[in-house]
């Protein structure tokens, strides 16, 4: 049901990431344990090029996979889908991932 109700945003994410290959590098993949489905393997299909394009720009270490960055996708949805503000703390867990620990762009709470 879940990947029924998912298709057309997948699908909206694939035909937007095609737009952006080659311009901006963005990617998000599961880690592989989760069950395969069309929808997981839809978003991993549409992260290479954008992944590639960002590895080839710099902006990203050529060892990331897409899997990688839709697991961290997902953890931080996890954790802070019960959040009163879930964007603003997802944002902020995103910086301290992508930052790091000392970075000086730290979360405001």
């Amino acid at each position: 049901m879940l990947e029924a109700v998912s298709r057309e945003r997948v699908e909206d994410l694939r035909t937007r990431a095609r737009v952006l290959a080659g311009t901006v590098a963005v990617a998000l993949s599961y880690d592989g344990s989760t069950p395969d489905n069309s929808c997981s393997a839809t978003l991993r299909e549409t992260a290479e090029p954008l992944l590639r394009d960002a590895a080839r720009e710099g902006t990203v270490a050529p060892q990331v996979t897409a899997s990688e960055l839709i697991t961290l996708a997902i953890g931080l949805v996890m954790a802070t889908e019960h959040h009163p503000d879930p964007a603003a703390s997802a944002q902020c867990l995103l910086r301290l991932a992508t930052g790091g620990l000392a970075s000086t762009d730290a979360c405001d709470s």
